[in-house]
């Protein structure tokens, strides 16, 4: 038995042996991957499908809606009259070049900042009067 190892037309046919059926492996192995691929590549193509076919179903039923709903819109022309009034707002400006206040307003200016009673606050602080116009500065 051991002569029959030895001999190298023995070792050529085993070695040549085991490369076939390795050969036929690898290849029998590759039709299976490639076919469950193939499978796995139907059933998304179908479950793509069948989301298209819902989404197409929904949108006819909104169209449906939508038509039915659009069809009842009545138009109606109306004639609306409206009186509008413009206001303007009047800001009066001291002519005065001197930019001096007139004794009134210097009167009422005056009692705003001493208060109701005319007193003065017992402050340390000044009064905050104002001088009325022509009075030195």
């Amino acid at each position: 038995m051991l002569s029959l190892l030895a001999n190298p037309w023995t070792l050529l046919a085993i070695g040549v042996g085991l490369v076939f059926s390795h050969g036929y492996v690898y290849v029998e192995g590759r039709q299976s991957a490639n076919a469950d691929c193939l499978a796995s590549k139907m059933m998304a193509i179908q479950v793509k499908e069948q989301i298209r076919g819902a989404i197409r179903a929904t949108g006819d039923r909104i169209s449906e809606d939508l038509e039915g709903k659009l069809g009842k819109i009545k138009i109606e022309q109306k004639t609306i009259v409206r009186n509008i009034t413009r206001e303007k707002e009047v800001h009066h400006v001291l002519s005065n070049p001197d930019c001096a206040y007139p004794v009134s307003t210097v009167r009422v200016l005056n009692g705003a900042r001493r208060g109701a009673t005319g007193a003065r606050p017992a402050t340390s602080k000044p009064a905050g009067v104002v001088p009325p116009s022509g009075s030195a500065r």
